[in-house]
């Protein structure tokens, strides 16, 4: 083909390496001072821009290259080839998927933050960029998916009033229906202390048990005795049992 027999002659077409790469010429170049002539060219190399200039002594000669041809710029240490429309540098337009059997995901990408952002990499339920995980941003608890914002129970926030009305306990008043004894905040290091009540005129039943004493304010006090029940202890501690009239 015409490419094949045009990168034969220019490998033919040994090209020596350029000084430098300009768009104006030296003020007072050597015999063989090679030089690639860039955009805008002025003086002498006016409209001669992607062709090599060499000095011949007395005025300059100029090498236009046809695709695929390549140069040494020592100023700058490095190599360009023509693509038949500029000078490149070398290896700029080489892509990983032009690499004879291998496609661009073929090897692992670990390093580039837009893969590493992207669904397929990372099922972690949400996409979590690794910049985040570093700062640690997606800490709140909200963020999860799939869990609630109350699935985990925060033990150490103080009850809210809805759960406080919801304990329905007293200050301890008699005959209450809720056995809870609370404050304005249930928690037990605020719970009340029952204060004492005058029980006249009211009716013990002798069959109640596991009470505890109940004292009156004569000094006489209701407990609970092994072999009879509950009984009525007098202040010098003399027991009478309780006799169903």
């Amino acid at each position: 083909t015409k490419d094949h027999v045009d990168s034969v002659i220019q490998g033919l077409d040994w090209q020596e390496s350029v000084l430098d790469e300009l768009a104006t010429p030296p003020g007072s170049p050597t015999t063989g001072d090679r030089y690639l002539i860039i955009a805008t060219a002025t003086g002498d190399w006016a409209g001669h821009e992607d062709d090599i200039a060499e000095w011949n002594g007395t005025s300059w000669d100029f090498f236009t290259h046809t695709k695929g041809a390549a140069v040494h710029i020592e100023d700058i240490g490095r190599h360009k080839t023509y693509n038949g429309t500029a000078w490149v540098a070398f290896g700029t337009t080489i892509d990983h998927g032009n690499l004879i059997g291998k496609e661009d995901d073929d090897h692992a990408q670990y390093l580039n933050e837009t893969r590493h952002d992207t669904t397929t990499r990372h099922t972690l339920g949400t996409v979590v960029p690794h910049d985040a995980l570093a700062s640690l941003t997606e800490k709140a608890h909200g963020s999860l998916t799939g869990v609630g914002a109350t699935d985990h129970h925060d033990n150490v926030n103080d009850p809210t009033a809805g759960e406080k009305s919801a304990l329905g306990g007293t200050s301890g008043t008699p005959g209450a229906a809720n056995k809870f004894v609370t404050d304005t905040d249930p928690r037990n290091t605020n719970a009340r202390t029952p204060t004492s009540h005058d029980h006249a005129g009211e009716t013990l039943s002798p069959t109640m048990l596991n009470v505890g004493d109940i004292g009156f304010k004569n000094g006489f006090r209701l407990a609970e005795d092994k072999k009879y029940g509950v009984v009525l202890v007098s202040p010098s501690g003399r027991k009478f049992r309780m006799v169903k009239c």
